[in-house]
């Protein structure tokens, strides 16, 4: 359920709000990003894994290396 909840919260980033024109949310530019990827301090492996996995596919497609930060 977690790792559906962390689905969702990447779709609402990447979605930007719901009255924003396409190409208003910019996540990176020149390989700099102000975002970070939050997970729960308890969080199980399998979702550090995904939030490692995000990480990893953003920094492949923008150059930016989001950090890993807990909601603590």
């Amino acid at each position: 359920m977690r790792m559906w909840q962390c689905a969702v919260w990447v779709a609402v980033l990447a979605g930007g709000s719901a009255g924003a024109k396409a190409g208003e949310m910019v996540l990176a530019e020149a390989a700099r990003s102000p975002f970070q990827i939050v997970i729960a301090e308890q969080a199980s492996p399998s979702e550090r894994y995904g939030a490692e996995e995000l990480q990893r596919l953003l920094q492949e497609m923008s150059g930016a290396r989001l950090p890993i930060v807990t909601d603590a």
